[in-house]
């Protein structure tokens, strides 16, 4: 027996040594938030191997390639260039001689 449950989005997940939780979330419009926007609600957790989730990933990554190869995606470039804001220990012990 299957069974099917509708969610708006992807809230959350989490990894736990082997097992990953993906939390799911619905839009609520009976609740709002100090906006007045409606909120999102919990709406289910599924919880599968790491290596069902990875299989999963690839699986999901594979249907973005499609649809992006029809044009019902694009891709759009961010408009800020990315920066890390963490040196590794090595890096920052490269400018220090001792």
């Amino acid at each position: 027996m299957s069974q099917e449950f509708y969610a708006d989005k992807i809230s959350n997940i989490y990894v736990n040594g082997a097992t990953v939780r993906i939390d799911f979330a619905s839009l609520n419009p009976a609740l709002q938030d100090q906006d007045g926007n409606p909120v999102y609600n919990h709406a289910a957790r599924i919880v599968i191997p790491l290596e069902g989730f990875t299989e999963g990933f690839s699986i999901c990554q594979n249907v973005l390639g499609q649809l992006i190869d029809k044009g019902v995606l694009t891709i759009t470039q961010p408009q800020q260039p990315v920066t890390a804001s963490v040196q590794s220990a090595k890096a920052e012990d490269a400018g220090h001689e001792g």
